[in-house]
């Protein structure tokens, strides 16, 4: 199990980038346990072209997730996929402030990469 594998490398750090959705309590729970396990929470941008990529409701997933990660104290970030929808478009830009705000106050990861669609 991944637990047994982070738990025995207590010297490190790791990074696991993500769609969120299995993240529940007991997700959170063992993350807390293990303690050097982090999420990169991916996302398109709002609802509407996040779901168009990754599925209908997986923004909701991702935004509740985000939700029970701050609410257990887990340090956590997002990894913003800049696509080309949104190239000629401020939305990305104005997306970007709504993502942090579901981030632990002043502790955030941020990657960009662009992408066509």
């Amino acid at each position: 199990m991944w637990v047994d594998f982070i738990q025995k490398h207590y010297d490190c750090a790791f990074l696991s980038f993500t769609n969120g959705t299995l993240v529940d309590e007991t997700f959170c729970a063992d993350l807390k346990r293990v303690g050097n396990l982090y999420l990169a929470i991916s996302l398109e941008g709002f609802a509407e072209v996040n779901d168009l990529r990754r599925g209908e409701g997986v923004y909701g997933k991702v935004m509740h997730a985000m939700d029970l990660l701050k609410q257990n104290g887990l340090v956590f970030g997002t990894s913003i996929c800049y696509i080309s929808a949104y190239a000629q478009t401020d939305k990305m830009i104005l997306h970007i402030p709504q993502a942090i705000s579901h981030l632990p106050s002043g502790r955030f990861v941020f990657a960009q990469k662009q992408i066509s669609v």
